[in-house]
């Protein structure tokens, strides 16, 4: 409940005299901080964060409200009278390099930073792929001859096939695999065996008793899975004599 106080000026009439005597009014209620007067109504600032004003003898101020959280950025400002605040927004602090929240920052071919909450330290992680307990950085690598793999060096998934050469068909009965590599090649072209004698593909071969000539491709014929390729023949007379390996 409001309390409303009146004061009434009375004035006597001195019949005597016929005079009219004021009586005086109630001296101003004025109110005192650090040895200064402040008028009743008047406002004035009792520190960077305190607005105040005198209300009939009393003090009464407004405090701003600062949050005692420190500011939710690697380079707040703290302005003589004001809160604290982040002039370019919530970030993250990597050396002399802030990371607005929820970017990220690539430092260098290898590493890269990324701000998940401003306020706090940056997340930093190298950029690669781990196989088989190695860590590799680059986009396309190999962990094998034979192996070539595909690197997310954002989200660290390898995507691993073997290389194409090793489902190859097999054209030759004497392939041999080049240093380094996984693919097999054939040295002396494609051939074929007719018995145990090596015969070159694109050449009828005539013993007396059979033509005998090199299969097409065939694609489960595999490097490694038979000897090579064997020759198609058709009799053309009686059967020769075992022949021996040339």
């Amino acid at each position: 409940m409001d309390v409303v106080i009146l004061f009434f000026g009375v004035t006597v009439l001195n019949t005597a005299t016929s005079n009219i005597i004021p009586t005086p009014l109630p001296p101003e209620l004025t109110c005192w901080w650090n040895g200064t007067e402040y008028h009743d109504g008047e406002h004035f600032s009792q520190s960077c964060f305190a607005r105040c004003e005198c209300q009939r003898g009393h003090i009464s101020c407004i405090y701003a409200d600062c949050s005692f959280e420190p500011p939710p950025c690697a380079d707040p400002v703290t302005p003589k009278c004001g809160c604290p605040h982040c002039p370019n927004g919530a970030n993250c602090g990597y050396g002399n390099v802030t990371i607005p929240a929820g970017q990220q920052y690539r430092v260098d071919e290898r590493t890269l930073c990324s701000c998940l909450e401003g306020g706090k330290p940056a997340l930093c992680k190298p950029l690669g792929c781990t196989y088989m307990g190695k860590m590799y950085f680059e986009e396309v690598f190999h962990p094998s001859p034979c192996l070539e793999c595909h690197c997310n060096v954002f989200t660290h998934i390898s995507n691993c096939s073997l290389n194409n050469c090793i489902i190859k068909p097999l054209e030759c009965v004497d392939a041999v695999v080049e240093p380094g590599t996984c693919c097999h090649v054939c040295p002396n072209g494609p051939n074929c065996f007719v018995g145990n004698k090596k015969i070159s593909a694109g050449t009828d071969y005539n013993d007396g008793s059979q033509i005998c000539r090199c299969p097409d491709p065939d694609h489960n014929l595999l490097f490694g899975s038979s000897s090579g390729p064997q020759a198609v023949c058709s009799l053309i007379g009686p059967a020769p004599p075992h022949s021996g390996a040339i």
